[in-house]
């Protein structure tokens, strides 16, 4: 079975403990990332899926168009 961690774009993800779990995560490539609205500010460098309103996936268009 896949694991996959969902982040979003919350206050929450901003606690110490919160950004630790994540870069474990990253580190230890323990599965998919998913990432929700803007949270591809800060990790769509390692989202394998993204998800959003849809102005906010154009922008993200945008962003994975300059970033490829």
């Amino acid at each position: 079975m896949k694991k996959m961690l969902l982040i979003g774009n919350g206050v929450s993800r901003l606690k110490p403990e919160v950004q630790k779990y994540i870069q474990d995560w990253i580190d230890n490539n323990t599965g998919e990332i998913w990432i929700f609205n803007y949270a591809y500010k800060e990790f769509g460098q390692v989202a394998t899926r993204w998800g959003g309103h849809v102005e906010l996936l154009e922008e993200v268009s945008k962003y994975k168009k300059k970033k490829s």
